[in-house]
């Protein structure tokens, strides 16, 4: 008899289970998609590595609620008790998801900025809020997603440069201040002049050359006619933005060390 009851109740939490992870396996893949599509679009998921993270993430929320469903769900508990335990578990797992669903919105990359000989990558959570009052009228809000294009002006005098050393000092460089945010194109002459040519970087060897070919395969421009600078994050400098000769825009990016 205890065999009996042992198997039903085994069979009635796996069915619980199951579904319950069904479930939960369609969220993850949506919000992964979110995340990736969205958020960090290839390659700055990569550049900030968020994607062990974000696979934690997924893994503890899809494998862990049907694991406490499993373990919860007995056929002798009246409709109202597991329905208790149910939503309880989904709760949980629910507040754990949109957790970490916030911190990586935070964490979001929304800007690249050009300061001084390279590209910078900015997170939202880099920047302090209360220079958005002094930003130009275009950076005054970051994306929801995707990146947005930006430079850094040249200090007004010998004080506001003196005042942005501090701030370096500190760890808040001026490509992290929209108050210093001027548009992309405003630096086109700076970024000709710190860019250099593509064929350059694919001269240091032969490995080199092997992944900017496999990254470049498919991109119908003359290979004499890119440009590379390299780009940086928090995370990482070993990133190489390869550029349009003719509009400077970013079309490419490499993890190549640009250096």
């Amino acid at each position: 008899m205890n065999r009996v009851w042992n198997s039903t109740r085994w069979k009635f939490a796996a069915h619980i289970a199951a579904r319950h992870a069904l479930l939960s396996l369609i969220i993850a893949v949506l919000a992964a998609l979110w995340i990736f599509k969205g958020w960090y679009a290839a390659p700055f998921g990569e550049m900030l590595g968020v994607s062990t993270l974000v696979a934690v993430l997924i893994a503890v929320d899809v494998v862990c609620g049907p694991l406490l469903n499993f373990y919860l769900s007995n056929p002798t508990k009246t409709r109202r008790a597991l329905l208790v335990d149910w939503t309880a578990v989904g709760v949980i797992q629910l507040g754990a998801l949109v957790y970490g669903m916030h911190a990586l919105w935070e964490a979001r990359p929304v800007m690249v900025v050009f300061e001084n000989d390279r590209l910078v990558v900015v997170t939202a959570v880099e920047i302090d809020e209360a220079e958005f009052s002094r930003a130009l009228p275009e950076f005054q809000t970051l994306p929801s997603t995707g990146i947005q294009l930006a430079a850094v002006r040249q200090p007004k005098d010998a004080d506001e440069r003196l005042q942005s050393l501090e701030f370096s000092l500190q760890g808040v460089e001026p490509s992290a201040r929209p108050s210093w945010w001027i548009p992309y194109s405003q630096a086109e002459s700076a970024i000709r002049y710190r860019a250099k040519p593509l064929l350059e970087l694919a001269a240091r060897g032969t490995l080199t050359a092997e992944v900017l070919a496999r990254k470049l395969d498919g991109i119908n421009i003359n290979k004499s006619d890119l440009l590379y600078l390299p780009i940086t994050s928090k995370m990482t400098k070993d990133w190489v933005a390869i550029l349009d000769s003719k509009t400077l825009q970013p079309i490419e990016y490499v993890a190549i060390d640009g250096f």
